[in-house]
This record gives C-alpha cells, sequence and structure tokens, in this order.
C-alpha cells in the first residue's frame, strides 16, 4: 500500500491486489484512515477499480482521499469485498508533505465472510454427528425395555 500527493495536493491511497484464489473476482470496498493516536478519522472512501480480476491475475486500486488531510502517520484500512468474501488490509502510511509518492508500507490482512462460512460447516457436521448418535442410544435404551418385559 502506497500513499502519495498528486500535484493539486490531493491524497491517493494504492494498493496491488492479487486473485489468490481460483476463481473471478468482482470487487468492491472503501479505504478508513484514522490517527495513529485515534482521535482522528476520515473516510470511508470508495476504492476504485477496474473490471473483475481473474485466477492468479493482479490489479492495481487507486483511492482518492477526497478530505483534506495531514500527512500522518495514519492507519489505514482497506476493505475488498466479492460475494461472500470480505478482506481487511491494514497499514501504517505517511503521506508526503508535497506532491511525490512514500514509500510502499507493510500491510497486515484479515480475513472473514468466506472463512466464516468455511469453519462453519465442520461445526454443523459436527452437531449432526452428535444428534445421530443421540438418536442411535435413545433407540437402543427403549428396545432394551421392551425387551426385558
Amino acid at each position: 500500500m502506497t500513499a502519495e500527493r498528486g500535484p493539486d495536493g490531493r491524497a491517493i491511497v494504492r494498493a496491488q491486489v492479487i486473485n489468490t484464489g481460483g476463481r473471478a473476482l468482482d470487487l468492491s470496498g472503501t479505504l478508513k484512515l484514522s490517527s495513529a493516536s485515534g482521535s482522528l478519522s476520515a473516510g470511508p472512501y470508495q476504492v476504485q477499480l477496474g473490471t473483475s480480476l481473474a485466477p492468479h491475475q493482479s490489479e492495481p486500486v487507486m483511492i482518492p482521499v477526497t478530505d483534506e488531510v495531514a500527512d500522518g502517520p495514519w492507519r489505514a484500512t482497506l476493505e475488498l469485498k466479492s460475494g461472500l468474501l470480505v478482506k481487511k488490509f491494514h497499514a501504517k502510511i505517511r503521506f508526503p508533505h508535497g506532491q511525490g509518492i512514500a514509500p510502499a508500507a507493510a500491510v497486515d490482512a484479515e480475513a472473514s465472510g468466506g472463512v466464516a462460512l468455511k469453519a462453519l460447516v465442520p461445526g454443523i457436521l459436527l452437531l449432526v454427528t452428535a444428534l445421530v448418535i443421540a438418536g442411535v442410544c435413545v433407540r437402543r435404551l427403549r428396545s432394551g425395555r421392551t425387551a426385558g418385559v
């Protein structure tokens, strides 16, 4: 993720998005900024994307910051969505004082949506298995009572 200022002094955040999955992504998203102290925030700003992103392809995204913001440092949270899949990327960025591009910032990723659904499936399977075992035990107990009468 990089922070930059255009010739007009406007702040812009850029990121390179890579589709590491096996399906095309129709991405939408927002960027939020919060100051390092947590007392200031800005956004959300809409992410400007191109077309669908095919598997194993990469595409730059640009997020114009429409408010006048200080140089920072800022904690940037970029949230990208495609269907049920939601990914958040966090980076500590600082905008240049004048026109130019700041060095790229390291990004931490956090996933939800699709991952949460994948975690739910084993839980449902475990619950169904427990109900089947309980049903078998109840039937054995009932058949044991009637056989002894």
